[in-house]
């Protein structure tokens, strides 16, 4: 969301090409690697189609909507599948960091990106003793001597732990939509 960002200054370019640093290219490889590797289930260019819906800015400080309204106004539950019409497939970054993309596609970090901060922390972290590194949701935890620490999982309906186990070394990421929820026009987002 800030304007002077590489990532913003990416997505407003026009051309098709566009030289990367080094993290806004390994950041790109991230966001395509879980398209990758979830065929498709998450797609980092769907740019337009969350602003359509109102996550064009951030969100933080804003009261999220109630998730029991949002659950009760939901379709039928569907398994989730991949666009077809993704454009993420026709990208890519290159040896020289540039990223390739046809012209208009925008590229979100989204959760690959958290996940990808992260993994870097942790790296830099890895000759201490012990380390954990929270971001809001990803999870590492590791260290030479690791210490299994409790991992609490949030019940978005009462607020207390639906789920605990612990972990000494790895990482784990949880996603709902607890937190960013909002009504969209006669639904929810």
């Amino acid at each position: 969301f800030e304007p002077d960002s590489e990532l913003s200054a990416l997505n407003s370019d026009p051309a098709e090409s566009f030289a990367a640093s080094p993290l806004l290219a390994t950041a790109v490889r991230a966001g395509l690697w879980g398209a990758e590797r979830t065929e498709g289930l998450v797609d980092p260019t769907l740019v337009s189609e969350i602003e359509s819906v109102g996550y064009a800015t951030s969100r933080a400080g804003v009261r999220p909507a109630s998730i029991a309204d949002a659950i009760a106004a939901a379709p039928p539950r569907a398994r989730a599948t991949p666009r077809a019409d993704s454009r993420w497939r026709e990208m890519r970054v290159t040896e020289d960091l540039v990223v390739e993309r046809p012209a208009g596609v925008r590229f979100d970090t989204g959760g690959t990106g958290k996940g990808l901060a992260v993994d870097m922390a942790a790296e830099r972290l890895g000759g201490y003793r012990t380390y954990a590194v929270d971001a809001g949701g990803d999870l590492r935890i590791g260290g030479e001597e690791p210490v299994p620490r409790l991992v609490e999982v949030r019940d978005p309906f009462g607020g207390g732990t639906a789920f605990e186990f612990a972990v000494a070394a790895g990482a784990v990421a949880t996603s709902g939509i607890g937190t960013r929820l909002w009504q969209a026009g006669e639904g929810f987002a």
